[in-house]
Parts: structure tokens; C-alpha cells; sequence
């Protein structure tokens, strides 16, 4: 046989598996392009149907937000509108009040001072005082341990012409433990003892303060620097 037939022969059998492979890469190529197109297609409706969503949501929250804007504007002007109403009768009131205080204290201003004269004339005449004095007493309390404690308070006294009648009486004002005294707490306590005693004393004239509690702070003093 010719080698050139030969050579021939098989140059037509590899152009025929080469067009057999080509056609088949190319149906396959076609199949995968397909796929890929339905793949697209089906991520794009996807797609769409999220942003419908997304603007639906975006839709609705809107409007639930200009729901609840609304709502909060319509209650805040209705406050408004009860707080002014408010406020205008608090100024009535406070107007009125005002006025029955002035009215008062004239006519307590004029009543308190001839009252209190008429008691100092009276306590005069009739001779008679109540003196209170500053007054404190050493404590010791608990069955087993023993905790120093102090009380302070007032000791009143009726006199009569200058005389003593009936035993004292003692008012406890506050107890004081000793291990916890200090020259605040200690100012504190006389202090208040003291407005107590001075509430005591504008009752009525003949109820004299006798000592300022200067002495009963020196005493407390002492026990915190024995201490």
C-alpha cells in the first residue's frame, strides 16, 4: 500500500475523532451554559422576591414609626394642654394662699402680742416660773458586755416665788454611745437638744432656758478625750 494513502487514512480518522470530540465538548459546553443561564435565572428571582420583602419591611416599619410619631405628638400636646391648665390653677391657688398668710400673720402678729403680754402679766402676778436645765445622765447597758452609753436631755422645774415645788421631771432627748462620741457627732446632739429646749421655753413666757449647753458639751468632751 502507499504510504501516502496510508498517511492519508489516518490524517482522516484523527479529523474524525477530533470532530467527534469537538462536537461532544461542544454539547456539553452548550449543557453547562444552561445550567449556568437557569442558575441566573433562579438567583435573579430570588433576588427580586428579597428586595420585595426588604421593601416591604422598609415599608412598614415606616409607617408603623409614623403611627407611634402621631400617637406621641397627640399625647404630648394633650399634656401640654392639662399641664397649662394645671399650672394656671396652681397659680389661683398659690395666689390665694398667699394672701390668706398675709392675712394671717397680720392678725397672728397682733393676737401673739397681746396674748403673750397678758401670760407675762399674769406669770408676773402670780409669782410662778418653770426653769430648765441641760441635763445628762451615765448608762451602762447589756447583761455581758457592757456598752458605756450616755443620755442627754432636759430637767424641768416648776417655782413659786423663787421656791421649788413637786420633784423635777427629766425629758430624755437622745442616747449617746461613748465609744462612738466625737466632737461632730457630739455638737449635733447639743445642738438639737437645745432647739428643743428653746421650743420648750417660747411655749410661755414664765418657761425660762437656764444654761446654754455650753457646759454639757464640755462634759461630753471630756468623755471622748478620757476615752
Amino acid at each position: 500500500m502507499n504510504v501516502e494513502l496510508i498517511a492519508g487514512i489516518i490524517s482522516l480518522v484523527l479529523i474524525a475523532i477530533l470532530l467527534r470530540a469537538s462536537r461532544k465538548n461542544r454539547v456539553q459546553l452548550k449543557e453547562s451554559i444552561n445550567l449556568l443561564e437557569s442558575l441566573l435565572t433562579k438567583q435573579g428571582a430570588q433576588i427580586t422576591e428579597i428586595r420585595d420583602d426588604h421593601n416591604k419591611y422598609v415599608d412598614n416599619t415606616k409607617e408603623e414609626f409614623r403611627v407611634v410619631t402621631d400617637a406621641f405628638e397627640k399625647l404630648n400636646a394633650t399634656h401640654k394642654e392639662m399641664l397649662d391648665k394645671e399650672n394656671q390653677k396652681l397659680n389661683e391657688y398659690e395666689h390665694f394662699f398667699n394672701r390668706g398668710e398675709c392675712l394671717k400673720s397680720e392678725y397672728n402678729n397682733g393676737f401673739d402680742a397681746g396674748y403673750k403680754k397678758g401670760q407675762f402679766d399674769a406669770s408676773k402676778s402670780q409669782g410662778w416660773e418653770v426653769q430648765i436645765f441641760p441635763w445628762k445622765e451615765d448608762i451602762e447597758e447589756g447583761a455581758f458586755f457592757k456598752k458605756q452609753s450616755v443620755r442627754i436631755g432636759f430637767k424641768y422645774q416648776l417655782f413659786v416665788n423663787g421656791i421649788p415645788c413637786f420633784e423635777p421631771h427629766v425629758q430624755i432627748h437622745e442616747t449617746l454611745v461613748t465609744t462612738k462620741l466625737d466632737a461632730d457627732s457630739i455638737n449635733i446632739a447639743v445642738s438639737s437638744l437645745k432647739e428643743a429646749m428653746n421650743a420648750m421655753s417660747n411655749i410661755h413666757p414664765a418657761i425660762k432656758t437656764i444654761g446654754d449647753g455650753t457646759n454639757l458639751a464640755k462634759s461630753l468632751l471630756s468623755m471622748v478625750k478620757t476615752k
